[in-house]
């Protein structure tokens, strides 16, 4: 049996022996998981409540780690003491354990046997957890000591009415001496020893207890026990029913106590609060009771809550829809025992003021001067903000405070509020945005208990404030084809669900309708009211029909609620209810960014959306302004001193805008200036993608992809050959080496087959070198010597000498394919001759290492090991590390067929640790692969298989295989892994590496590696 101690201690025994769980993250999660056996935890709840501060996916990867400590030391008999399956993980509640808290719980507090209670408040050896602070311990722990002190208190009333004098006086000296002077406990004592006849101890008990309560607490005994040392001190000696009993609770069968027990009961499972609700704070709010069930964000409502634990004013920002109303509700009835007086909530989102707000000047800080002169009151200096009497008047209707004669109804406020700890929730203020922020910074600065959540599409402005940016729902992988138990791992996917089988009761999605409910949730953005909007057309049509139809996702959302606010009656409302608060200035930039696909760089954004009313001087700040009105996110791409600053509009958001680009007729100007923009940028870029900073260029284009794509969609589609052509031209090492063979091949065919590219030979025979070389990548080699054949047939006119150097090189590689090596040398040093005449080092090196592969091929091993040296050692010395990572892969392969086993691992990580940084995703599963052949050698066959499940899942997600002599290579190891596990063992062990994320890749390399290090 396993004995679980958690009060005064962390303690794990099993079979009498301590079992040592020694992280601290694996004994929060097991105790977490104990104290709430039998309840079922989705694992993002689990891994944001532990982890609050890292990224889902490294929380995630962390609480797998710890759940498979926990398990190991746990679970090594055989023994099921965790559940955990595709709805979460949980503590088997039937599996055979004690557990301390569970024998405090579980004893009655109306029973009449002390020997009963006294084996339960033996069981509490201290506060739970000592050592821990996270917010869940504590708030679980203060729960425990006041059950500790009802189950005490009860046993000292028995005890005390059946005059067990002796037992009265050991169990209150245990509760004394565990401090906070309990009174209970004293006031017991004082009884007991006068009862036994010694009234000197009993009114000793009292001056003691006196005395510590005034230095420790600085407070006097209650008037009960001061009462019972005068009876003391007279020389009355007191009789068995001194102590009043307290009182019982009302009967467990009523449905009065059934609703209580009931609400207790969701508080703690949905808000992590298991505090005991009192009737009078219930009383001290006006919150709105929501007739829709709410659907995840337990990590936003913790982050929230600690926000509001810590300062005076918290702004819940984000665009239009995305639930800050229903969050801050949340939080307000989740924090609801912290506040005294309660939580009130004003909803602003009705109010209209028929003079519009003046408009601001958009070229200025969105920081507000104070509004408050010394006095207190709004300054003579500063012209009252527009609406801010009525929304005072709003805010005191929802407190109640009635209008006094003489008396300005502000002032009323603040002598309601000054005295009070309360939570004032001030819902909508973006219309409003001045009256609100002068209200708010006037009641803060004179009501010292008050604490103001607020929900706003930007700040308020007011000094002190924690503006909070509120994300959209966790959204389902981008899989084709998804598992519908995966998607279900989405809060996005969840709310629609429930809230189709709103619209139409009985309603399940099978698997069917799993990639079509993942596409809704990805293409609405995760934004609740878009996807509740979709939800209610299930009465309607199928969730395939839903997704098919998004592309006019305007005209399909709009079946709003009959008693909503007219901005949530439909998609566009939502939208154009922001939209309509901006300046004119703001309308035509935040038009103009929506021709950008993806994020787009400040850069960027002067370069294109300027002219016409706005300068580029006039970019910066109006950008500012729309991210401060939560139509803009704000990205961090890179990291350090690459690190840039790029804007992202959500898809459905910028979707309303080219509506509005469309209206104003700027569509063709805007997306030519974006091609030609994009295709300046690439032709700079190509360049420095085999130089020492390929690296950062290689980020920066991968941030620009579908920008880049967008550029060539439109040239192809306008007929605009000159741009598809030049950038197709330049882009094949972007494409191949991060994996976007089938898309760039699909962009080089589309721009080749325009009518007009016969008369840009130059652009043509470069395009056709792109599209030669992924036909090559992709096994097409008939297709790919066509292409090349095409080159040198126009480079004969052209003269373009670079072109034929590579349609030489890459000729070469398929004639090598093809196994005609003569040929394939012959071509390949015809276009190192040309490069190096050209002075490029890095043409003939490419071919260099290519060279090396003939040698191989061809058998002479000594050839191909001096080739690829050379080749390493010349783009070494060009820091081309895009190139390098190959013929150090190919050394890598010899040493370890020389058995040598060191410098194939030294081959092979330098390898991997080049591609990784480049981003190249087929070398880096090529670089996988063999480190798997050399797991193999190693005598780890089980280690090497579930690294070949990585390296296919990581091909299957590319849509491409391995280049021609690196898949001989994995052909070789997984013949020979078969043959050392037997067909199921191995596939075990490839489905046990596939889809492992990089922390746990990095693992299975450190699990390899291991032995050699040591």
């Amino acid at each position: 049996m396993l004995e679980v101690r958690l009060l005064g201690q962390f303690e794990v025994l099993h079979g009498g022996k301590r079992i040592a769980i020694t992280t601290r993250h694996a004994q929060s999660l097991f105790a977490y998981l104990i104290l709430n056996a039998g309840k079922t935890f989705r694992r993002e709840k689990l891994a944001g409540l532990l982890w609050p501060d890292s990224s889902e996916e490294n929380a995630r990867g962390n609480l797998r780690h710890e759940l498979w400590r926990l398990r190991k030391s746990l679970e090594a008999g055989g023994e099921g003491y965790f559940i955990i399956n595709d709805l979460g993980i949980a503590f088997n509640p039937e599996s055979s354990f004690s557990f301390d808290v569970h024998r405090l719980e579980n004893a009655s507090p109306e029973g009449s046997l002390a020997e009963d209670l006294m084996q339960a408040v033996s069981s509490y050896q201290g506060e739970l957890l000592p050592g821990f602070y996270e917010e869940w311990v504590i708030v679980e722990r203060e729960h425990l000591a006041s059950l500790f002190e009802a189950r005490m208190r009860r046993l000292l009333e028995i005890l005390q009415s059946e005059g067990r004098w002796a037992e009265l006086l050991e169990w209150a000296n245990r509760w004394a001496g565990q401090g906070q002077w309990p009174e209970p406990a004293y006031r017991a004592l004082m009884a007991a020893y006068a009862n036994s006849g010694d009234l000197s101890k009993a009114a000793a008990t009292y001056e003691r207890f006196a005395q510590g309560l005034q230095k420790d607490l600085g407070i006097k005994p209650s008037e009960q026990t001061q009462a019972l040392y005068k009876r003391l001190k007279s020389g009355w000696k007191a009789d068995t029913q001194a102590e009043t009993p307290s009182k019982p609770l009302p009967d467990t069968a009523s449905p009065a106590f059934s609703r209580v027990q009931e609400r207790h009961h969701t508080l703690r499972s949905n808000t992590l609060r298991p505090e005991i609700l009192h009737h009078d704070r219930l009383m001290h709010s006006n919150l709105p009771r929501p007739l829709t069930s709410f659907i995840g964000r337990e990590k936003e409502i913790q982050q929230v809550e600690r926000l509001v634990s810590r300062g005076r004013l918290v702004t819940i920002t984000g665009p239009g829809g995305v639930g800050k109303t229903r969050l801050a509700i949340q939080v307000a009835e989740a924090m609801l025992p912290r506040f005294k007086d309660g939580a009130w909530w004003v909803e602003l989102g009705s109010l209209y003021v028929a003079e519009p707000p003046p408009e601001h000047d958009w070229g200025q800080s969105r920081k507000r001067e104070p509004h408050r002169a010394q006095n207190g009151l709004p300054g003579e200096a500063h012209r009252e903000p527009a609406g801010l009497d009525l929304v005072a008047q709003v805010v005191a209707k929802a407190l109640r405070v009635q209008e006094t004669p003489g008396m300005p109804l502000l002032d009323g406020v603040v002598e309601r509020l000054r005295e009070r700890t309360l939570l004032l929730l001030l819902d909508n203020c973006e219309h409003l945005i001045d009256a609100c922020a002068a209200l708010v910074e006037h009641l803060l600065g004179d009501c010292h208990g008050l604490t103001i959540l607020a929900t706003s599409r930007e700040a308020l402005g007011v000094p002190g404030e924690k503006a909070w940016l509120l994300p959209s729902l966790s959204l389902p992988g981008k899989a084709l084809l998804p598992d519908i138990k995966d998607i279900f791992k989405s809060e996005a996917v969840n709310l629609f669900v429930e809230r189709a089988a709103d619209a139409l009761p009985g309603y399940h999605p099978g698997e069917r309708d799993a990639s079509a409910i993942a596409q809704v949730c990805l293409r609405l953005d995760g934004i609740p009211l878009a996807i509740e909007l979709a939800a209610a057309r299930i009465n309607m049509l199928s969730a395939q029909e839903i997704a098919s139809r998004l592309d006019s996702r305007f005209d399909l959302l709009t079946a709003g609620r009959r008693t909503a606010l007219p901005r949530h009656k439909t998609l566009r409302a939502a939208i154009e209810w922001s939209y309509d608060l901006l300046s004119r200035p703001e309308k035509v930039l935040f038009h103009r960014l929506c021709i950008f696909a993806g994020s787009f760089t400040l850069e960027a954004a002067e370069a294109i959306c300027t002219g016409d009313e706005i300068d580029r001087d006039d970019v910066l700040p109006l950008l500012g302004r729309l991210v401060d009105k939560s139509l803009l996110n704000v990205e961090l791409a890179g990291q350090d001193a690459t690190a840039s600053t790029r804007y992202r509009f959500l898809d459905t958001i910028c979707s309303f805008g080219r509506l509005k680009v469309d209206e104003a007729g700027e569509i063709k100007a805007l997306r030519d200036r974006h091609a030609a923009y994009y295709t300046g940028l690439v032709e700079v870029a190509e360049p420095a993608l085999v130089l020492q900073n390929q690296a950062d260029w290689f980020r920066r284009l991968q941030d620009e992809h579908d920008n880049i794509r967008a550029a060539i969609e439109w040239s192809v589609e306008s007929d605009q050959p000159e741009s598809a052509l030049r950038m197709v031209g330049v882009l094949l090492w972007f494409w191949w080496s991060h994996g976007s063979i089938h898309e760039g091949l699909d962009l080089a065919r589309r721009a080749l087959d325009l009518p007009s590219t016969a008369r840009l030979p130059v652009y043509r025979a470069r395009a056709l070198n792109t599209a030669g070389y992924l036909q090559w990548s992709l096994g097409d080699t008939h297709s790919a010597r066509q292409s090349l054949e095409e080159v040198l047939s126009i480079v004969e006119t052209t003269k373009d000498e670079t072109s034929r150097a590579w349609s030489l090189q890459f000729l070469g590689l398929v004639l090598t394919t093809e196994g005609e090596y003569d040929q394939a040398d012959i071509a390949m040093k015809e276009g190192v001759a040309i490069a190096r005449k050209l002075g490029d080092l890095n043409k003939s090196s490419f071919s260099l290492a290519f060279r090396g592969d003939i040698a191989l091929q061809k058998g002479d091993r000594s050839k191909a090991r001096r080739v690829y040296e050379e080749c390493a050692g010349l783009l070494r010395s060009l820091g081309n590390k895009l190139f390098l990572a190959y013929p150090m892969r190919r050394l890598g392969y010899l040493a370890l067929d020389d058995n040598d086993i060191e410098r194939a691992r030294e081959y092979f990580q330098e390898s991997l640790a080049l591609n990784r940084e480049g981003g190249d995703r087929r070398a880096e599963a090529a670089c996988l692969a063999s480190i798997a052949a050399l797991a193999l050698r190693l005598g780890k066959p089980v280690l090497a298989a579930r690294l070949l499940g990585v390296v296919e899942s990581q091909l299957e997600s590319l849509s491409i295989n391995l280049l021609f002599l690196d898949q001989i290579e994995l052909g070789r190891t997984s013949g020979q892994l078969i043959a050392s596990l037997k067909e199921e063992a191995f596939s075990s062990a490839l489905w046990g590496g596939w889809g492992l994320g990089d922390d746990q890749v990095n693992e299975l390399l450190g699990e390899i590696f291991r032995d050699l290090s040591e």
